[in-house]
């Protein structure tokens, strides 16, 4: 699923969401340049432990010009975040009955159950039916194995989130075409 990340359209409803990610993979980026930490360091002393914790935790390291790193456990915090958060927020807003019966929303709700029970997939009761979404498909020879990210990463669910955002933009278009006649 490569694309020009610049040119995925999103509904604004899913814009704290992506906010988010980006910050996150900012984030990431430069809080492992130790040039970047030293920075930081001189102006807030009181975050050393914060940033040592950090370091001892994703094993922080330079190997020659490149630094390395283990941000995982992050990683997949993040994206249990971003599918719990996808699902809650389109089955609180005033989009979810126009959604609520297709296959992307019916994945968005396993995707979200499984990342808000410990990020692992809770196929019950079992499913009758695959349920697939692009190329990833859910059946219930998934329950009990982990989702995040083994099964799907934070960077495919900005395209959940374009998927849904079209299913949306289609919604609105038609009951704006209902409305003028």
């Amino acid at each position: 699923m490569e694309a020009d990340y610049s040119k995925i359209k999103l509904h604004s409803l899913f814009d704290p969401i992506k906010k988010i990610f980006e910050f996150f993979i900012l984030g990431t980026i430069f809080i492992g340049q130790k040039d970047f930490q030293a920075l930081i360091l001189e102006q807030n002393k009181e975050l050393r432990s914060l940033i040592e914790k950090y370091n001892k935790e994703v094993k922080l390291r330079v190997e020659g010009t490149r630094v390395k790193s283990n941000t995982k456990m992050y990683y997949t915090n993040i994206s249990r975040l971003m599918a719990i958060a996808i699902f809650d927020i389109l089955q609180c807003s005033k989009y979810h009955n126009a959604v609520k019966n297709s296959t992307v929303f019916k994945f968005a709700k396993h995707i979200r159950n499984g990342a808000a029970h410990d990020n692992t997939f809770d196929l019950a009761p079992p499913i009758k039916n695959p349920i697939t979404w692009q190329k990833f498909t859910i059946t219930q020879s998934l329950n009990k194995t982990p989702v995040f990210p083994d099964f799907i990463g934070a960077p495919t669910l900005i395209f959940l989130m374009k998927d849904i955002s079209e299913m949306i933009e289609k919604h609105e278009e038609e009951k704006n075409r209902h409305h003028s006649i």
